[in-house]
């Protein structure tokens, strides 16, 4: 079976098998990645699922332009983009980074009244009362990038060795480590979609209990999963993540199969 992709919008990029999906899988990156990681899923995904990644700017079909610092500044250029074109029904997966930008963008556009995921994965993120922001501004120096990256990136580390690579990631990296580091939660009602928390058993980076509290960001059902793998599950635990999104998304498809949409079928 073929697979379309398409950049018509920026800010996003889809891939999908069906020209008419019955479910989106919209996909926020970690730190340092693009939204081409997630091409590889819509070959373990039911041909019923549109994957649509977010791509921040400053990478890939977005080089030329400028990185965005601000969580605020990101969520708000989402919300602009995304919002009118985030047809239902829709789940949410985010990773690290990912799982804090997605969480605000789904807080907007809950209180705006237009959307509901009809599921969140929050994927190796820490729950966003649990980030402290420091009390001014932090610019993060090439050393505490290096360190940081050294604890998550586990196998890969040695990567970080090679000078051309850093040369190309440190700019991203130093911009989407500044949009963690200074992340700053506001004190918001729980989610109206319920919450699937994933954690790497071998993660060093985000502890369980910080992952644990998601449970307090909804106020559907919530539950949570170790699976085998470090920090950077995409990489390392593909394999196991998807095996576990499937398991989530099965029930979600045959629901809305039965409101009149195509029966689902394995991928």
């Amino acid at each position: 079976m073929s697979i379309h992709v398409s950049t018509d919008n920026r800010w996003l990029l889809r891939f999908s098998k069906s020209a008419t999906p019955s479910l989106r899988l919209v996909c926020f990156p970690f730190s340092g990645s693009s939204a081409s990681i997630f091409r590889p899923w819509i070959d373990s995904l039911s041909a019923e699922i549109e994957v649509l990644a977010v791509q921040l700017p400053g990478r890939e079909n977005r080089l030329r332009e400028r990185y965005i610092r601000d969580m605020d500044e990101i969520v708000e250029q989402l919300e602009h983009e995304i919002g009118p074109v985030l047809d239902p029904p829709f789940v949410f997966f985010g990773h690290s980074l990912g799982s804090l930008i997605a969480y605000e963008l789904l807080q907007r556009l809950e209180a705006t009244g237009r959307h509901r995921a009809e599921l969140f994965f929050a994927s190796g993120g820490p729950a966003p009362h649990t980030c402290i922001p420091p009390d001014e501004r932090r610019t993060l120096t090439q050393d505490q990038i290096l360190q940081d990256l050294r604890k998550i990136s586990g196998t890969h580390a040695t990567l970080l060795d090679d000078a051309e690579v850093l040369a190309l990631l440190l700019p991203m990296l130093q911009a989407d480590f500044e949009i963690y580091g200074n992340y700053r939660y506001r004190e918001s009602a729980p989610l109206r979609s319920p919450i699937v928390s994933i954690r790497g058993a071998a993660d060093a980076y985000i502890t369980h209990q910080r992952q644990l509290e998601w449970n307090r960001h909804t106020d559907r059902e919530f539950s949570f999963h170790t699976i085998p793998g470090p920090h950077l599950l995409m990489a390392d635990s593909s394999g196991a993540l998807l095996a576990l999104l499937n398991a989530y998304l099965a029930p979600i498809l045959n629901r809305h199969a039965r409101r009149g949409l195509p029966v689902v079928h394995s991928a």
